[in-house]
């Protein structure tokens, strides 16, 4: 019975990346840098700024503020593993992955695997902490992606 749910809660984490890429084929974002100070992410409402670790810690980091209701659409960082830790006590993300769907609230976090296809839905206006690792050698990059693409 648990292997059939969790089958279940897959198949439902799948078909949800899917409906959120709505077809769309695979395309790349790529920033040489992110800001320094709190600008937009690309071409949507969201702000997002570097944070600085030392070179020691071989990561890639920035702060990134979003609205409820706004979306980062299915996506994946090729080389490299992202943790997201949500900052603020009203913050609260829903986290999609293949495998499974999650709410996450304040003071937690999660990790998405290398090349792990996720996307997050804002349930309420969030500011994270997000840590890609290794670090991204040429600035900032994801693949957006259709799931059913990736299989």
């Amino acid at each position: 019975m648990i292997n059939l749910l969790g089958a279940v809660k897959a198949a439902r984490a799948r078909a949800t990346l899917a409906i959120m890429a709505r077809g769309a084929k695979i395309k790349g974002l790529v920033a040489t840098e992110i800001p320094s100070s709190l600008g937009l992410f690309f071409d949507t409402e969201a702000q997002w700024a570097k944070v600085e670790f030392p070179p020691t810690s071989n990561v890639t980091s920035c702060i990134y503020n979003s609205k409820k209701g706004t979306t980062c659409e299915p996506h994946k960082h090729e080389g490299c593993s992202e943790h997201l830790v949500i900052l603020n006590k009203k913050g609260k993300i829903k986290a999609i992955t293949q495998h499974e769907i999650k709410v996450i609230e304040y003071p937690g976090s999660m990790v998405f695997r290398k090349n792990e296809a996720h996307a997050i839905v804002f349930l309420e206006d969030t500011e994270l902490l997000a840590i890609w690792h290794p670090e991204m050698k040429n600035g900032w990059n994801a693949i957006y992606i259709n799931p059913n693409d990736e299989k």
